[in-house]
């Protein structure tokens, strides 16, 4: 019985529809072989009248139909109704694997007749389609888009699934059995698409099939099971467990078919066991995913090609041999047929609806209080096989529900009766001794004294530690302290019990686990007792609780429901204290729990609940700061801090990773731990590859003593108990003292006794136990559950304290598991991880392998923001802010200073951050750091946003809506590091242009696309596949998503292709940056017009002043007038330009003295048009009069620039006068004799 799933990709790299076909058509024929229609597997559509009809599929199966839609293309007309991806290929359909028939069930088919053969196919089919179905009409297979942003898609109800049923009866072949195939029926069920209304094909899903692959099998061997049972085949069900003793599933068989005979035909299913064990020594991984199903592909043998006659012989001869002939496989049929003669089918009133009922009951809640109700729906239907039909199966859980024994909640979890009995009885009991009124306290004074007795011994409790001694000491009857790992509770519990001792009251240090329950006591000074123990001397009156007697419970946030009921029930009946230390935040409870939570509230409402903030354990400030990050959910900053220390060791296969760890244990300490959360083989391999490497340093003795659960210690070991808590003493053949699950110890000597044979022997060891209370020693036998103690699994690291460690985290480490093995240590702890392990837990692994963050704080400033933060802690958590207006404590992440919020009004003006800082509406902000991913949107480090309202939150923190550039919205939560940006005003921010990083998917200009990209008009992109580059052109968005797309020109050709939101495209240049290149060219090429010019003017210039004609005023010569000068210098520029120049009326003698500048010898003949200056000219010329700037200048007096300046003022003004069409002065005869000027060309213009 398996389930499984693949898609079957066509085109590109993909195989070809029809090398996809041959296999399905044919379970014999080899993978190389073509399709036949005479010669195939059988088939049937699995599809509506409407989707036959409509495609053209007809009641029978042609293959050509079937190959078309594997290619996408309409099965009767060939048109291409699913397009390609951009590898070419297409998903042609998604291949559902189904065996619901165990092998008794296909042994019972290879050698039945054609008639029963025939009738077991038809049951293996028909309940594979029955769940396949269900599976289609109820589950949303289909992803559709109903908004513009990159995260607005939901999974709908497919509209009509169109399908493929093809009947295989053989497995593949197996290495014991070359060239002769097991029997195996199971089901090919292709899910080809889903078809619309408008006659198109969707994608099927393949992810959330996967997510209901637990109900669609149970489904079909329910119904199977149910057929067969029917039929008169007696049905054998076997509980499987899993290991922690609970049932995992429900295996089943038919009766009559010998247990020799199935595993001898069994032979794929036990050479998949050895391949999952060799594929995760080869590789390091565990054997699932899409690498485990492509080795397993690789190293099977393909379906075998014997005739129907031949295999039917073989199989009749191998069943011979175990005792399964011709005969009795006749009698096993002919019992079937009198038990079918009266046959009662049970309904939701039978015995087997009774036993179904209990098993539902008795496990949905065995692991938590709430559970999803496909969960529900899941265990019902696997509980049904060999009970009930699945429709009978989903009677019996509406009659639960209808009987109040299952309950609903809002949001679809469920929870029985029994759990919530359990909840109300606690709660009741809890309000019984809340209300019983206040027992003895102790006085100030003697408190005090108490606190300034551990300042003298240089160990002072921090604040928390002191309110927390404070409250449990203040004769509240329930009192309750959270408090992170290595935050000092049993330390704090020592001065609570020495008072309470003081007092003459008894303390017990109560625990559910006996190790914790020890280490309790230990630390406090109380005395031990286990809750179940405590249940078991109040029930039975050896142990009478008084009204002073204070029950000191640790770690209660893994108290489970009936325990909690249990011990509160007590204390309420003796009117005793009960003070409980725990930590949501850690691992949970075996068994429904989630009390804690609800408890530490109803403890706040009373003022008698507090929380302890500064870690003690960790000797670095800063890991104790990386704990506080990994317990409020930051793992990838966390784990950065490791990865900064060297502390962080990422690997690619589980062989490395084991072997790394044992290296960096063997340098280390040798009573450092490891502690993982994996295999208990693989802390099995972790524990004899420590116990090899200090058995080749001499460190082990050299006699090896083997246990009987098959492990080997030898002297020196370090062992552990795994699960027993007793143990018969071997020398006094008598139970011996108890020890705790859990315990470690070391192998001192080896007892050697004689044996049977009367050699002597080693007979059992002598184990020195490494206790809370100290050290003693035991010896036990070979029958002890001992195991290597060197690598521990998480569970049993939990309260436990050493000086380092290297954890191994795997693919079902989260977050409290890592948070709950990381803060076991004093000297720092080294994690060990694969890098698809890392991204599991929502970290790219990439990040933790760049190099630290220049922004990080250092360990010394890390500590100076804990001590002020710690020293700000003071009052405890609120129930709700509407009962204390004035200001109440809020519940601050420890890295964070408290602050009062002002809840008087409900509505606010303002929001007072942790950094001191204030919020106030239209003022500019800039983010001191990059926020958690709250929002669609992340934030980059300093940039700008513009607060838009501010809001109140509720308990915890008020918040900010603050819109970023380019129209992003975030919430600042007080939390969050942001800093008022005073100079910068808010239209500053909003007309800042958007990066490409800060686009908002949801403005209307803007494409988002599946791969993250948002894109624009005139961005160019790239497409990856091909490298065509082209230019966005359009963007049209649709509040119907799928019709959002843009329009991309390509660069070749100018092909405009569509651009839609599954399409993967990389920006080349973003749309800004394209603008602002070409704002740069134009200002490059107005800035060279302008060097040209200017340049040129200055050489005119200096030309004039020493080459210009001279007047004479008696016998001296003098300089050109300033009129002369300055006409003659734009005269000069304007006729190089092909400008005709305007002389000033009455000036004539200004124009004179230009001709004579311009051409010497031809003053009387008019002057030929110039020609057309070319770049180059044009280039030589600016060089040229550079060459001239740079020269000496004659400095010219005072009177003769002034001179100069009013004719440039003159002539300025005369252009100012055409321009607004203002007559203009007549010109001289000389002046109309010259020619006209050449149009200006626009390297003139220019």
């Amino acid at each position: 019985m398996a389930f499984s799933h693949h898609k079957i990709s066509v085109g590109g790299e993909g195989q070809s529809a029809g090398a996809a076909l041959s296999y399905l058509a044919d379970p014999q024929a080899k993978s190389a072989d073509y399709y036949s229609e005479s010669k195939r597997a059988p088939m049937r559509w699995a599809a509506s009248d409407r989707a036959k009809a409509q495609l053209g599929l007809g009641d029978h199966v042609e293959l050509w139909k079937v190959e078309r839609l594997l290619n996408g293309l309409h099965p009767y007309t060939g048109d291409l109704l699913r397009r390609y991806g951009a590898t070419k290929t297409m998903i042609g359909a998604i291949d559902v694997t189904e065996s619901p028939a165990p092998k008794s069930v296909s042994i019972l088919w290879a050698l039945a007749d054609f008639e029963l053969k025939k009738q077991i196919e038809g049951m293996v089919v028909g309940a594979v389609a029955g769940a396949v179905g269900v599976m289609t009409r109820h589950v949303p297979l289909v992803r559709e888009r109903y908004g513009p942003g990159p995260h607005d898609v939901r999974a709908i109800k497919a509209n009509d699934v169109v399908g493929l049923q093809v009947l295989h009866s053989t497995a593949r072949l197996s290495e014991s059995k070359p060239g002769i195939p097991d029997p195996q029926l199971h089901v090919h069920a292709l899910l080809f698409a889903d078809l619309r209304e408008d006659g198109k094909l969707r994608a099927i899903d393949s992810r959330l099939i996967l997510q209901h692959q637990t109900e669609l099998d149970g489904e079909a061997q329910a119904s199977l099971a149910m057929e067969l049972a029917r039929a008169g085949f007696e049905i054998e069900r076997t509980p499987i467990l899993g290991p922690n003793g609970k049932v995992k599933r429900i295996a089943w068989e038919v009766k009559g078919i010998p247990a020799s005979l199935i595993k001898a035909m069994s032979g794929r299913s036990q050479e998949i066991s050895e391949l999952t064990q060799r594929y995760r020594e080869e590789t390091g991984r565990e054997a699932s995913g899409p690498g485990w199903d492509r080795y397993v592909a690789g190293k099977r043998g393909a379906k075998a090609h014997v005739e129907a006659s031949e295999l039917a012989a073989i199989w009749a001869e191998e069943a011979a041999k175990h005792g399964l002939d011709a005969e009795a496989v006749q009698r096993v049929v002919a019992e079937a047929f009198e038990r079918a003669k009266h046959w009662v089918e049970p309904d939701e009133r039978s015995p087997q609806a009774e036993q179904l009922r209990q098993e539902i009951l008795r496990d949905i809640c065995r692991d938590h209080a709430l559970v999803p109700k496909r969960q529900l729906d899941a265990l019902a239907q696997q509980r049904a096989i060999g009970l009930v039909s699945p429709y009978t199966a989903q009677t019996v859980v509406a009659n639960l529900f209808g009987d109040g024994d299952l309950l609903l909640t809002s949001d679809d979890q469920v929870t029985t009766l029994e759990v919530l009995a359990h909840e109300q009885r606690a709660e009741r009991a809890l309000r019984r001794l809340v209300q019983g009124g206040p027992g003895p306290s102790v006085d100030q004074e003697r408190l005090d004294a108490k606190l300034r007795e551990a300042e003298e011994r240089e160990r002072p409790f921090d604040p928390g530690q002191r309110e927390a001694i404070a409250l449990a000491l203040s004769g509240a009857r329930f009192v309750s302290i959270a408090g992170p790992a290595g935050t000092g509770k049993g330390y704090a519990s020592r001065a609570m019990v020495d008072l309470w001792h003081e007092q003459g009251r008894r303390a017990y240090a109560l625990a559910v686990a006996g190790r914790t329950t020890q280490q309790a006591a230990h630390d406090s000074g109380a005395e031990p007792l286990t809750l179940d123990g405590l249940h078991a001397r109040t029930s039975h009156d050896t142990l009478q609780l008084r009204e002073s007697d204070v029950l000191l419970v640790d770690e209660a946030a893994m108290i489970d429901h009936h325990r909690y009921a249990n011990l509160l029930e007590a204390a309420a009946d003796a009117g005793a204290t009960v003070v409980q230390v725990g930590d949501d935040k850690q691992l949970n409870p075996v068994g429904p729990g989630g009390l804690w939570t609800l408890f530490h509230a109803m403890a706040g409402e009373q003022g008698s609940a507090t929380e302890l903030r500064q870690i003690h354990r960790a000797r670095n400030p800063a890991e104790a700061q990386a704990w506080t990050d990994m317990r409020n959910g930051r793992i990838e900053q966390a784990l950065s801090w490791y990865r900064d220390v060297g502390q962080l060791h990422l690997y690619q296969t589980r062989p490395e990773l084991l072997q790394g760890m044992v290296a960096n244990w063997w340098q280390q300490d040798r009573d450092n731990a490891m502690i993982v959360d994996t295999s208990n083989a693989e802390r099995d391999s972790l524990n004899r590859m420590a116990q090899a490497k200090r058995l080749e340093a001499a460190e082990l003795g050299a006699e090896p003593f083997q246990l009987a659960n098959g492990r080997e210690i030898r002297a020196g070991d370090r062992v552990l108990f795994a699960h027993e808590p007793h143990h018969l003493d071997p020398l006094l053949n008598a139970p011996g003292p108890r020890i705790e699950n859990g315990t470690t110890a070391t192998v001192r000597e080896l007892i050697v006794m004689p044996g049977q044979s009367g050699a002597l022997e080693a007979q059992a060891v002598t184990l020195e136990l490494h206790e809370p209370g100290g050290s003693r020693q035991v010896q036990v036998d070979a029958t002890a559950d001992l195991e290597l103690g060197y690598a521990r699994h998480a569970m049993k690291s939990q309260g436990m304290t050493v000086k380092g460690s290297n954890i191994g985290i795997s693919s079902q480490t989260g977050q409290q598991e890592l948070y709950e093995m990381t803060t076991r240590t004093q000297e720092g702890t080294h994690i060990h991880a694969l890098r698809v392990e890392v991204a599991e837990l929502g970290v790219d692994p990439d990040v933790l392998e760049a190099p630290a963050s220049p922004h990080q704080l250092p360990g010394r400033e890390v500590h100076e923001v804990q001590q002020r933060d710690q020293e700000a802690a003071s009052e405890p958590l609120p129930s709700d802010p509407e009962l204390e207006p004035a200001g109440v404590q809020v519940n601050a992440e420890p890295q964070l200073a408290e602050m009062t919020l002002d809840r008087s009004s409900r509505d606010l003006d303002r929001v007072r951050m942790f950094n001191q800082s204030e919020l106030r509406k239209d003022q500019v902000v800039s983010f001191g750091e990059q926020l958690p991913l709250r929002e669609p949107t992340g934030v980059e480090l300093g940039e700008l946003g513009v607060v838009k309202s501010v809001h109140q939150g509720g308990i915890n923190f008020d918040y900010a809506r603050v819109q970023l550039v380019g129209g992003r919205i975030v919430n600042v939560y007080q939390t969050d590091h942001v800093q008022p940006a005073p100079d910068i005003t808010p239209e500053a921010v909003y007309g800042q242009q958007p990066t490409v990083s800060q686009r908002n998917p949801d403005a209307s200009i803007n494409l988002p696309l599946e791969n993250g990209v948002i894109v624009q008009q005139g961005d160019l992109v790239r497409f990856p596949d091909s490298q065509a580059e082209g230019r966005i052109v359009e963007v049209s968005r649709s509040p119907a998503s799928p019709s959002s797309r843009g329009l991309v020109e390509l660069s070749e050709g100018g092909q405009r292709v569509p651009l839609y939101g599954a399409s993967k495209v990389e920006i080349v240049k973003s749309a800004q940056e394209i603008a602002a290149e070409s704002v740069q060219r134009a200002e490059a090429a107005q800035a060279d017009a302008a060097a040209v010019e200017s340049a040129t003017i200055k050489g005119i210039e200096k030309q004039a002043l020493r080459s210009g004609p001279k007047r004479a005023v008696g016998n001296a010569e003098l300089a050109p007038s300033p009129e002369a000068k300055a006409t003659e210098l734009i005269a000069r520029d304007t006729r190089q330009q092909g400008r005709e120049l305007d002389v000033p009326e009455g000036r004539q003698d200004i124009r004179h003295d230009e001709q004579q500048l311009a051409a010497p010898e031809q003053t009387q003949e008019p002057a030929a048009p110039q020609p057309e200056p070319d770049v180059q000219q044009t280039v030589e010329r600016a060089q040229e009069a550079a060459r001239e700037a740079a020269r000496p200048e004659p400095q010219p007096s005072p009177e003769h620039e002034q001179q100069v300046a009013e004719t440039h003022r003159q002539l300025q003004q005369q252009a100012a006068d055409r321009s607004a069409g203002h007559p203009t002065p007549s010109r001289s005869p000389e002046v109309e004799a010259q020619p006209e000027a050449a149009t200006p060309t626009p390297e003139m213009a220019r």
